[in-house]
């Protein structure tokens, strides 16, 4: 192993960079300074993103906070709605690339015309 290191580029003509920071735990104010100070060494304007853990699918779990501010008014039923679809969209394009998730995806409709497809060779079946 050896105890030398030397810099590596990651990116190029990059104006900001997105630090992503948990607040499911304690805030370490350590970790947010050395990443604060080496997007600042990279010539990079730093962001910090606060993100919040106790999100919910929306689809009905209690204490879910999404439903709470539907129901408030806070956040329009309509944009909740364009919310899922946007997800269901990016699921199928990620499938699209990854196999483990097409077969994921596939997996129902499979399944479906198995069983068709054994209720059609069943005796009983009449057409």
């Amino acid at each position: 192993m050896s105890r030398t290191s030397q810099a590596q580029v990651l990116a190029a003509n990059v104006d900001a960079v997105a630090g992503a920071v948990s607040l499911a735990a304690p805030l370490k104010v350590g970790r947010v300074e050395r990443m604060l100070a080496l997007a600042w060494e990279s010539g990079a304007t730093p962001v910090v993103v606060l993100t919040k853990a106790d999100r919910c699918a929306g689809i009905g779990e209690p204490g879910c906070a999404v439903l709470a501010a539907v129901e408030d008014g806070y956040l329009t039923q309509r944009r909740f709605d364009s919310y899922h679809r946007l997800q269901c969209e990016n699921t199928y394009v990620a499938s699209r690339t990854d196999a483990r998730l097409r077969a994921e995806r596939e997996r129902p409709t499979k399944h479906g015309a198995r069983l068709r497809r054994a209720l059609k060779q069943s005796p009983h079946f009449k057409a």
